[in-house]
C-alpha cells in the first residue's frame, strides 16, 4: 500500500514551509502565483489527496476535539485542567463528547496534524490555551471552519475567541493596590508568553499611567521561560506591592518572599489573577481577580455547537467579565 503523501512531504520536496504549502493548496493569499502553481503541480505529481474540510461541518460524530498545548498542563490541579474538566461537563450536557488531545512541544514545533483530525473523529475543535504563531496558522489552514479558541485571542482576523477580561481585570487589581496606598508596584509576568499576560500588563500600565506613576523595565519581572515553565528570582530592590498575572505566580512569589524572611502583607503586598488556588496552598490567602470559568466554557460550548449546526454562523472575540475578590494579601499603607 503506497504511503500517504503529507503536506510536509511536499514542503520538503520544494524547500518551503508546511504552512506555505497549505496556503497554496487552499488558494489563500500571501504568495506569488508562480510559487502557488509550482506547489500545486508538485502536489499533483506526488499523488497528494487533500482532506475534505466539509467533514468538520456536519454534526456526524457527536464529538468535539479539545486541543491543549502540553506546556499549559503543568500539573493535575492546574487552571487549564480545571477549565478542561468543566468544558467536558458542559459539552456533555449539550449531548456532545469532548475528546482531549495534548499537543506535544515537538509536534507543535514540527506542525504535525492532530490525530483527531487525521482520524476524522470530530465535528469541530476547541483550542484551549495559546498556540505558537506558526502552528496557529497551520491548524487554521487544515482544520476547516469549525475552530474556536478558548482563553486566547492572538489569532487571525475573523477567528472565534472566548477570553477573560484580562485588561480591565488587572487595571482593577492595580487600582485597588493604589487605593490601599501603594505607589511602588511591580508587575510579575512574562508579557510575551501569551496574549492573556500581555493584556494584563497593559491594564497594569494604564492604572499606573493614570496616576502618573512611572513604569520602568526593571519593574517587570518575567515569571516563566519560553516553554512556559515557571521560575524566577526576586529583584534586587523590592517594591511595596506586586501585581501578579496569575494566582499560581502569586503563590510562587509568596514562597520566595517567605524564604527571605518577609511577611505578607506586613512587609510586602501581593495580588493575583484567576481566583484559582487550591485551599491551603498559599498563606495568606491571595487577593485576586476571579475569572468566570463557567461562563467562559458555556459560551465556548454554545458557540462551537452553533458553528457546527450553521455554516453561516459568525462570532469573533467574546470577552467574559470577572470580579475582584479581597482576601488577606494586601496591607493598607499611609
Amino acid at each position: 500500500m503506497p504511503k500517504e503523501v503529507r503536506l510536509s512531504d511536499i514542503a520538503e520536496r520544494i524547500g518551503v514551509s508546511t504552512v506555505t504549502v497549505s496556503k497554496a493548496l487552499a488558494d489563500k493569499q500571501g504568495m506569488g502565483e508562480d510559487l502557488r502553481a509550482k506547489i500545486k503541480e508538485t502536489a499533483s505529481a506526488m499523488g497528494y489527496t487533500p482532506s475534505k474540510k466539509k467533514n468538520l461541518q456536519k454534526p456526524s460524530t457527536g464529538n468535539i476535539g479539545i486541543l491543549v498545548p502540553q506546556r499549559f498542563l503543568y500539573g493535575a490541579n492546574s487552571f487549564y485542567w480545571d477549565m478542561y474538566q468543566r468544558l467536558l461537563h458542559c459539552l456533555l450536557e449539550k449531548t456532545y463528547f469532548g475528546l482531549l488531545e495534548i499537543l506535544s512541544i515537538e509536534d507543535e514545533d514540527n506542525l504535525v496534524v492532530p490525530r483527531m483530525l487525521q482520524d476524522k473523529k470530530i465535528d469541530g475543535i476547541i483550542i484551549l490555551g495559546q498556540l505558537d504563531r506558526p502552528y496557529r496558522e497551520f491548524i487554521s489552514s487544515v482544520s476547516g471552519e469549525i475552530l474556536v479558541y478558548l482563553d486566547s485571542d492572538e489569532v487571525s482576523q475573523g477567528d472565534t475567541c472566548i477570553i477573560s477580561d484580562g485588561y480591565y481585570g488587572m487595571y482593577t487589581m492595580t487600582k485597588y493596590l493604589i487605593s490601599m496606598g501603594h505607589r511602588d508596584i511591580y508587575f510579575v509576568g512574562s508579557i510575551d508568553a501569551t496574549s492573556s499576560i500581555l493584556d494584563r500588563y497593559y491594564g497594569y500600565c494604564r492604572a499606573m499611567h493614570e496616576r502618573k506613576f512611572p513604569v520602568t523595565p526593571d519593574m517587570i519581572i518575567p515569571d516563566r521561560d519560553e516553554k512556559g515553565r515557571m521560575g524566577f528570582t526576586l529583584p534586587d530592590r523590592l517594591p511595596s506591592a506586586f501585581a501578579c498575572n496569575s494566582d499560581a505566580t502569586a503563590g510562587y512569589l509568596i514562597t520566595l518572599l517567605k524564604e527571605h524572611n518577609l511577611e505578607i502583607p506586613n512587609d510586602i503586598s501581593v495580588v493575583g489573577f484567576d481566583d484559582y488556588m487550591l485551599p491551603g496552598l498559599s498563606h495568606p490567602s491571595i487577593t485576586t481577580y476571579a475569572v468566570d470559568i463557567d461562563k467562559m466554557v458555556s459560551t465556548c460550548a454554545n458557540i462551537i455547537i452553533q458553528k457546527i449546526l450553521n455554516n453561516n454562523y459568525l462570532q469573533n472575540t467574546t470577552i467574559i467579565n470577572g470580579h475582584i475578590v479581597i482576601r488577606d494579601s494586601v496591607k493598607k499603607i499611609e
